[in-house]
């Protein structure tokens, strides 16, 4: 089974984003993290498969939590969202390591649909491989 941790600290936002996933991929564990401190320790306890990350939280600036993600947890599949769709923001995420960068507001909620259905078969395609 896979795993998505969601990394948000806007109750509103992770519950959205979790009733998206869970509706769409009941096969995927839903795992929850309101800041930069949880999210670390579900990514080592519980090694999720993909991650979708807000870029600003409230404890750890969201590039130096996308970096320690990275190290601890190389396979994992990062999407940054975003409330701004800035170059500094896309730029410093993706070069940190996030595979993907979304501005939760220029995005429709079918784009969005469509790039989590294309990482979760890659997700479970790397799954099923190791």
């Amino acid at each position: 089974m896979l795993a998505t941790l969601i990394i948000e600290n806007n109750v509103t936002s992770r519950e959205s984003l979790k009733q998206l996933v869970s509706a769409r991929y009941p096969d995927v564990r839903v795992l929850e993290a309101v800041n930069g401190k949880q999210a670390l320790l579900e990514v080592e306890n519980a090694v999720p498969d993909v991650v979708l990350m807000n870029i600003r939280l409230p404890d750890l600036n969201g590039i130096e939590l996308l970096r320690e993600i990275r190290r601890r947890s190389g396979r994992v599949i990062i999407v940054v969202l975003a409330d701004h769709d800035t170059p500094e923001y896309r730029d410093a995420a993706l070069s940190c390591g996030a595979d993907y960068f979304i501005s939760m507001w220029s995005s429709s909620g079918e784009e969005i649909n469509s790039l989590l259905e294309t990482i979760f078969l890659w997700a479970r395609a790397m799954a099923d491989w190791s």
